[in-house]
């Protein structure tokens, strides 16, 4: 069965909170809308746990569609454990989003995703050439292999070498506006309660889901609806409660710290520039980077408004902080406004 009686009591805790919650008389007030990136680690294990992302503003209703091409070069070992991630992740990403109120923001996020050999590697060469960047195990590794390995003391505790395509775990996301932004110091700032949710819908026979609850609770605030400026900012930060991953080895930490600061500047009235900086702290106990250091991850690239409802989004994120997130990801995504 996909929930345990456990999970099911999880279901009706949420519900009691959420409509707890929504009950609350709270000021009106509008943010400015996220044309952005939904920032993510997708390192196999890492992804997993599912990080919040910023795609339920109080002042942006529709869809979009993303693709993700994300590539993992990655090996470490000490003493007692190897951990060696050599393949491709191409995740897409459904998003809706909606107002219930004037206040109340959700979002559903379903991804399905894909693991394989891949086609980039001979494309991230010649961008790691270009641009000088560190190289890793890249050179070393036979191209287009689908390898992900984790051994603890001698004895294999994953090893996953088959194309595998399946449903990963649905993300649900509630924000509740707490100020209006129309006061003064920090009150003139829109301030937004974010309640997030993964369930367990993906598979860890497949690495598309730990099949366990996590849950994140953060606050948003950002540049206001009412702005005239070309550039704009908003800033996600709070804590998620990472459910286990049953891998022999692997243990989650108790609960992770995260903070994701995106920008915007509107060089024309349908052509926006993108900027997002994001990280958490460890997802994992442990001694091998890959796991136990927090991520931090660049993205860049631009949004073009090709209609009032339809707009194009692409750019790539990159690692900040070495070997502690996928080496290299592209995102193409489709924005439909409602």
């Amino acid at each position: 069965m996909l929930m345990s009686l456990s999970s099911r009591a999880e279901y009706r805790w949420l519900l009691a909170l959420f409509v707890s919650v929504v009950g609350v008389p709270m000021a009106v007030a509008q943010e400015a809308s996220y044309p952005g990136f939904v920032m993510g680690n997708s390192s196999p294990l890492s992804a997993l746990i599912g990080t919040p992302g910023r795609w339920a503003t109080s002042s942006d209703t529709g869809w979009d569609l993303t693709w993700r091409l994300s590539s993992h070069a990655y090996g470490e070992s000490n003493d007692r454990e190897t951990l060696l991630l050599d393949g491709e992740t191409h995740t897409v990403f459904a998003r809706w989003r909606g107002r219930l109120s004037g206040r109340l923001s959700i979002g559903v996020e379903v991804p399905w995703v894909t693991h394989s050999g891949g086609f980039l590697d001979p494309l991230i060469d010649g961008w790691h050439d270009f641009f000088n960047l560190r190289e890793s195990i890249r050179p070393d590794m036979p191209q287009g292999q689908l390898h992900y390995v984790y051994v603890v003391e001698d004895m294999d505790r994953l090893s996953f070498g088959e194309p595998t395509s399946a449903l990963g775990d649905v993300g649900v996301q509630a924000g509740l506006r707490l100020v209006d932004g129309s006061g003064d110091g920090l009150g003139r700032w829109s301030w937004t309660l974010v309640l997030s949710v993964d369930v367990p819908t993906g598979r860890l026979s497949t690495l598309t889901g730990n099949e366990e609850f996590d849950y994140g609770l953060g606050l948003r605030t950002g540049s206001p609806a009412r702005s005239t400026s070309r550039l704009r900012w908003w800033l996600d930060a709070g804590v998620v409660v990472p459910g286990d991953v049953a891998i022999d080895g692997l243990s989650t930490v108790s609960t992770v710290p995260y903070l994701d600061v995106a920008f915007s500047w509107r060089v024309a009235d349908s052509f926006e520039l993108l900027a997002d900086v994001a990280g958490s702290g460890p997802l994992y106990r442990g001694k091998l980077r890959m796991l136990a250091d927090g991520p931090v991850q660049l993205g860049a690239g631009f949004l073009w408004k090709l209609s009032d409802r339809y707009s194009l989004r692409m750019g790539v994120l990159e690692d900040l902080r070495p070997d502690t997130a996928e080496d290299f990801s592209a995102e193409f995504a489709l924005v439909i406004a409602r």
